[in-house]
C-alpha cells in the first residue's frame, strides 16, 4: 500500500524537507533543488513541480500534457475527473490542489497531516494529502520552472481501478466543502 509506504519512509527519515514521490517519476537533480529552494522560502506549504507525461522506463518527457496542478470535477461520463491546470505564472503561485504524484512538504507538516490531521497511513491517496494539508493551512504551490515527468497507466487491471475509484470517492465525500478544489 502506497499510503503505509510513505508514512513508513518518512518515519524511518532524518531530514526536515521531505519530497515524496511516486516511483514511476522521472526528473533531472536541478528540478529537485528548484523545488526545495521554493520549499525553504515557503515552508508552511506543500510544493509541486510541473507534471508531464513520460514514457517509462526511458523516462523521455514529452512536450504535451504539461499540468500546474489540478481541480476536480464530477461529471456524467467519468464519476470523478482530473481537471490539469494550465501555467499561468513563470514564479512559484499557488494551486487549489497539488499534483499527487510529487509533492515537498516540511516534516512539521507531515507530521500534522498524519499525528494531528486524521490522516491515516493505510487510507492515503496523494490528492487526498494536499486536500487536507490546505485544511491545516498548508496551500499548495507549483513550482512551474520544475518539470517532473510522470508515467500515466492507460489501462488499469479492473482490481487497480476499483481501489482507486474507493479512495478518491473517499476524499471527495470527507472534502466537499472545498469549492476552491472544483469546477
Amino acid at each position: 500500500d502506497a499510503g503505509n509506504g510513505v508514512y513508513l519512509g518518512v518515519s524511518a527519515s532524518k531530514g526536515d524537507n521531505l519530497l515524496i514521490m511516486d516511483c514511476h517519476i522521472c526528473y533531472s537533480p536541478k528540478d529537485t533543488v528548484t523545488l526545495i529552494n521554493t520549499l525553504e522560502h515557503n515552508p508552511d506549504a506543500v510544493i509541486t513541480p510541473a507534471i508531464n507525461i513520460t514514457d517509462f522506463p526511458s523516462c523521455n518527457i514529452k512536450e504535451e500534457g504539461i499540468g500546474y496542478g489540478v481541480k476536480f470535477r464530477v461529471s456524467e461520463k467519468k464519476a470523478l475527473e482530473w481537471i490539469w491546470l494550465q501555467k499561468t505564472s513563470d514564479m512559484p503561485y499557488k494551486v487549489p490542489v497539488a499534483c499527487g504524484g510529487v509533492m515537498a512538504m516540511k516534516r512539521h507538516a507531515f507530521d500534522k497531516l498524519y499525528i494531528h490531521g486524521g490522516m491515516e497511513a493505510a487510507f492515503d491517496f496523494e490528492e487526498e494529502r494536499s486536500i487536507r494539508l490546505a485544511r491545516l493551512g498548508y496551500p499548495s504551490i507549483v513550482e512551474p520552472r520544475s518539470v517532473f515527468g510522470h508515467w500515466f497507466k492507460n489501462v488499469m487491471a479492473p482490481e487497480m481501478a476499483k481501489n482507486w475509484y474507493r479512495s478518491r470517492a473517499a476524499a471527495l465525500y470527507c472534502n466537499t466543502l472545498d469549492d476552491k478544489r472544483w469546477d
